[in-house]
């Protein structure tokens, strides 16, 4: 019982640090993301909201394939939590 217990909050350690470590990964490329758009509003001028407008359509469409991917695997692991039963 008590060994179970210290593993799963060992695995609550993990995952903890596993989202701190995404959103500050997910912030850096956020803050290079605006550096780039901006950059590019100022080269491309007014015809920039043209390009940006084509690249989040095709961005999208490729975000959702892979939010699908992501979706399964959470919904498997929701239903099937076997490394913390175990």
């Amino acid at each position: 019982m008590l060994e179970q217990l210290k593993e799963r909050s060992i695995l609550c350690v993990r995952i903890k640090d596993e989202i701190m470590f995404l959103y500050k990964k997910i912030q850096q490329l956020n803050n290079a993301l605006y550096k780039i758009h901006l950059k590019a509003a100022q080269d491309w001028g007014s015809s920039w909201y043209i390009i940006l407008g084509s690249i989040i359509d095709s961005t999208n469409l490729e975000l959702e394939r892979k939010y699908k991917d992501i979706d399964s695997k959470l919904n498997k692991l929701i239903v099937e939590p076997s490394f913390i039963t175990n």
